[in-house]
Parts: C-alpha cells; sequence; structure tokens
C-alpha cells in the first residue's frame, strides 16, 4: 500500500505542469510587477479604477501604452499588500495570427517552451503559459493568447504577467475580511427595521 501511494504521488507530480527554467519576467511595458502602484501615477487613466477578482479582492486601472500596445491595464492588491502590483496585461496593435506566431516564436527563444496550452481543442482562442520562479520564490506565469471569433474572450493579441502567490496572498486576506463581514451582518440579521425596508 505504501508502494502504491508513493507511485501515485510521482506520478501526480509527472502531471503537474513544471516550471521554466529560464530567468522570471516581472517586467513588460514599463510597468513591473511586485512594484507599488505609486510609482506609476503619471501613467494611469484618470477615472479607470475598478474592482476585480472576487469583487474588491484587487482593484486595476487602465494605463498610457507605447507603440506596439493597444491598450494597457495593471491589477494591484487592496487587502493584504495595498498598492502592489500582481498582474500587467497589454493587448497589441497588430491582431493578426502572423504578428502572435512570431510573438510566440519569440517567446520560445526567449524563455523555452511554454508550460501549458490554454486554449480551445479548435485553436479558435490560442493561449500559452510559462510558469516561473524569481530568485525570491515568487511564482509568476507569462500567458500569451490569440482570439479572432470567441466573443468570451479579449479579441486580437494579448499578453499577460501575473505574480501568482501576491494573488493567492489577496485572495486569502480578502475571504477573511469577508467572514468577519458575513458575522456583523449575521448579528444584526436579529434586529428587523421594517421602516427601512418598505416603501413609503
Amino acid at each position: 500500500m505504501k508502494k502504491y501511494h508513493m507511485l501515485a504521488f510521482a506520478l501526480l507530480l509527472l502531471l503537474l505542469p513544471q516550471a521554466s527554467h529560464a530567468k522570471a519576467p516581472i517586467q513588460i511595458g514599463g510597468f513591473t510587477l511586485g512594484q507599488n502602484v505609486s510609482s506609476y501615477q503619471n501613467q494611469i487613466i484618470p477615472g479607470t479604477a475598478m474592482a476585480v477578482y472576487e469583487n474588491g479582492m484587487c482593484e486595476e486601472v487602465q494605463v498610457k501604452v507605447s507603440n506596439g500596445f493597444k491598450t494597457g491595464s495593471m491589477q494591484y492588491g487592496v487587502c493584504a499588500d495595498p498598492g502592489r502590483i500582481v498582474h500587467v496585461e497589454f493587448k497589441y496593435e497588430d491582431s493578426s495570427k502572423q504578428f502572435f506566431d512570431k510573438l510566440l516564436e519569440q517567446c520560445k527563444k526567449q524563455f523555452g517552451n511554454p508550460n501549458e496550452y490554454k486554449g480551445d481543442s479548435f485553436r479558435v482562442f490560442i493561449a500559452w503559459k510559462w510558469i516561473f520562479f524569481d530568485d525570491q520564490n515568487n511564482r509568476i506565469t507569462l500567458k500569451i493568447q490569440h482570439n479572432a471569433k470567441d466573443e468570451e474572450q479579449r479579441l486580437g493579441n494579448v499578453i499577460k504577467l501575473t505574480m501568482t502567490n501576491l494573488v493567492d496572498n489577496e485572495r486569502k486576506c480578502w475571504r477573511e475580511s469577508m467572514k468577519s463581514r458575513d458575522g456583523e451582518k449575521q448579528v444584526r440579521q436579529g434586529k428587523v427595521n421594517w421602516d427601512q425596508l418598505l416603501p413609503r
């Protein structure tokens, strides 16, 4: 039985996507994962902040982009580490499949083969993902995607950088804060003020 468990564990490790051995990328378009959003105030488009990730776990802002990009955004924490950038995403000006193929080729040259295919089986939505760990053991993912038809995904060519352990920290902090709020709601539920709940 012990040998069976060891074999099952070994097979599980083989099935899990392995991290890339290339140096972890942390910056694109002038924005760096792990930095504070306050460092980029002049590059943020005013009035674009919105809650993302489970209704408030992080915030997202649109950013000014350099040549070659059409739009860009970054997300930062609001709970575990307020203001710390956890995700950066850019859409390229060139939305063609030919550009995506060249982008994939360049990424392979710099980072090796991707760790996972994340698109659909029909290749209508194509997405490749790399996984890295930096020298501080931060887990970073790089994802590139091409979409010409699927309206549930962003159209065109998109690149995303995410420091996933920071996202996990924000999610944990957010859930803990929601538990305390739920407890306060349960206490208040015992007292119903019908004057506030009915129309006049």
